[in-house]
């Protein structure tokens, strides 16, 4: 039996924060049921890839999930809201306080309807500030935080392609929906739980804010080259690209056996992280010189060798024994499918919703629309 088997769930979220922190609770094995516009909602179009326009980033947020459309501000459509908060434990929505509010999903008219209900929501800034009600979306946390100032080459801050704000704070989200059912369980009271896309990046970014408290380093982007340890940077190989990540003393150790560079470890500079950092250049060109010319890449996860054998990490120094190359360590979009498509997957369904509903009519939701 799935843990939250007994759970049901109202997904009123868009784009990423919370339809995957639904996501997260369907994979768990709550009955989640999105809730969208009549015509159908604008993340559902994103980067379209199915037959009837659906895009791929629905598809992966709209797993194990049925699927509802609903108009909540017409007065049919308020009676269905109604209808369905009373059969529910937990309302999701990543709408500001008044967008709530007007739909009639604020924490407190949810709570009139079912007294235990649990409200997960998500905005950019928080609910009670002077910015609480205005919209954004992940880059704007990124941008914000600090976060692309230290991504990117020196001089050009850089969004990240990847939405890592958006992902965390579903999964924070997720977490606090979990915390908050336990209360349920012992109290018999619901919560309203929030995270905020700006609050989450500052999160992502918080050892470096502690680190600029305390010490005003003023540090910048170096683009991919680590700066609080070394030798921390992308390389080239005869093969393709590789990133490279030492950090720690014993990984240190065994990287200046790996390079033939023994005596670096007596070297009072780079006597620990910090000291290597601020030598990176130095260390970077080291690994760079070894790089060069050498073959790294494979199709899949390298073989271990040997711990001796020339090319192991503490080995001889000698190039690796592994030199199949399909995909270089760093990889492309196309690369990075094949990957994942080898790797053992858990089992969901992206399926269209099962049902439809507008603010009069209950209708079979078609596959085509």
């Amino acid at each position: 039996m799935s843990v939250l088997a007994d759970i049901r769930v109202l997904d009123f979220g868009r784009y990423i924060a919370g339809p995957y922190l639904a996501t997260h609770l369907a994979d768990l094995g709550a009955d989640v049921i999105r809730v969208e516009k009549v015509d159908g909602s604008e993340d559902r179009f994103v980067s379209p890839v199915g037959h009837d326009g659906a895009g791929a980033l629905f598809l992966q947020a709209g797993r194990n999930k049925r699927g509802f459309t609903l108009n909540p501000t017409k007065p049919d459509g308020k009676e269905v809201l109604r209808r369905l908060v009373e059969t529910a434990d937990i309302v999701v929505a990543n709408l500001p306080p008044a967008g709530l509010a007007a739909m009639g999903l604020d924490y407190e008219s949810l709570k009139a309807i079912k007294p235990d209900i649990i409200l997960a929501t998500n905005n950019v800034f928080g609910a009670g500030g002077p910015w609480s009600d205005r919209v954004g979306f992940d880059g704007l946390a990124q941008a914000m935080s600090g976060a692309m100032s230290m991504s990117g080459p020196e001089g050009e801050p850089t969004r990240s392609t990847a939405p890592f704000v958006d992902f965390c704070s579903a999964a924070h989200g997720a977490i606090a929906v979990l915390a908050a059912l336990r209360h349920r369980d012992l109290t018999g009271e619901g919560q309203h739980v929030e995270t905020a896309l700006l609050k989450t990046a500052l999160m992502m970014t918080d050892s470096l804010l502690v680190e600029q408290s305390v010490l005003g380093v003023d540090r910048t982007s170096t683009h991919n080259r680590g700066q609080t340890s070394a030798p921390s940077d992308t390389f080239h190989c005869s093969d393709g690209v590789i990133l490279a990540s030492v950090v720690g003393g014993p990984l240190w150790e065994r990287w200046c056996h790996l390079v033939g560079r023994p005596e670096l470890l007596n070297d009072d500079r780079f006597k620990d992280d910090i000291g290597r950092g601020d030598h990176r250049d130095e260390l970077c060109q080291i690994m760079a010189d070894w790089c060069a010319g050498r073959t790294v890449g494979a199709g899949g996860p390298p073989p271990a060798p040997p711990p001796n054998a020339p090319g192991a990490v503490g080995g001889g120094g000698g190039p690796p024994p592994w030199t199949t190359p399909k995909c270089p360590l760093l990889r492309s979009m196309g690369c990075s499918r094949r990957w994942r498509t080898s790797t053992s997957t858990p089992s969901v369904s992206s399926s269209p919703p099962t049902t439809r509903v507008d603010s009069t009519h209950l209708h079979r939701w078609r596959s085509s629309r």
